[in-house]
């Protein structure tokens, strides 16, 4: 409870800080708020640290990726490398600086916020690559529409040309008939 007091005192004129008296209490807190960081002790009455992060960790998608910082009174590289492989994002032993653990705290949000970002653009990208892919093949399907439309346009064009000449040709019959009519009809006359 001292080292719970110590901390907020520490963190409240920073963040807005909410405490839970064990790893039971602040899963249900997580579940109905979703904070930007965790900072659990590993020893904790009813469900410790590690079981805290372990539930975090496997719970629903909203939460996985909180940072999570566990504080411990158990030093060396064993107990944090315990900590890291649990899925900690940070390791602090105690007893440690206030400069530190603000340090710390800062640190951790700020990567969170920038995952978090980085996420949100990778999403956004792939959407992006899904509509332009979609968007290509429209592209695609209306040159291959206008290429056959060209090639139909130019086969009648063709064809039309050929007839038209038929046509230039008849015409042409039909005035030297009709001369050659009235010629004749002129002769008569």
């Amino acid at each position: 409870a001292d080292m719970r007091d110590y901390v907020h005192r520490l963190l409240e004129s920073r963040y807005s800080v909410e405490t839970a008296s064990n790893g039971e209490v602040a899963l249900e807190a997580i579940g109905r708020c979703r904070p930007d960081l965790i900072l659990t002790d590993v020893m904790m009455p009813r469900l410790d640290g590690i079981g805290l992060l372990k539930a975090v960790r496997g719970g629903p998608p909203a939460l996985r990726d909180l940072p999570v910082v566990l504080l411990s009174a158990r030093a060396g590289e064993e107990a944090k490398v315990e900590g890291l492989e649990a899925g900690a994002d940070d390791y602090l032993i105690k007893p440690f600086s206030a400069q530190e653990l603000l340090a710390r705290v800062a640190a951790n949000i700020s990567m969170a916020r920038l995952r978090r970002q980085a996420d949100q653009t990778r999403v956004l990208v792939e959407e992006l690559q899904h509509r332009t892919r979609n968007l290509m093949g429209v592209v695609r399907s209306i040159a291959d529409k206008t290429l056959r439309s060209s090639a139909d346009l130019t086969d009648f064009s063709a064809r039309f040309s050929d007839r038209l000449e038929v046509l230039s040709r008849d015409q042409s019959l039909l005035s030297r008939v009709n001369e050659h009519d009235r010629d004749t009809c002129d002769e008569l006359i």
